[in-house]
């Protein structure tokens, strides 16, 4: 590809992450932060589970 059709492409790519961006925390206002926390909270106890169960199997070949 040339440099123009990526300049394009990023800032197409830009516009959509600021559009959406956008419409979240505009749409959400004051509940966005707790959504958010909740949301983190949630992928940290799924990462979590992940690992417990990674090493326990690399426990268990030990």
């Amino acid at each position: 590809m040339n440099i123009f059709s990526d300049r394009f492409f990023l800032i197409t790519a830009a516009i959509i992450a600021s559009t959406l961006a956008w419409s979240f925390w505009s749409s959400l206002q004051q509940n966005a932060f707790p959504i958010l926390s909740a949301l983190a909270l949630i992928t940290l106890i799924v990462e979590n589970r992940k690992l417990r169960k990674e090493l326990k199997t690399i426990k268990s070949k030990i």
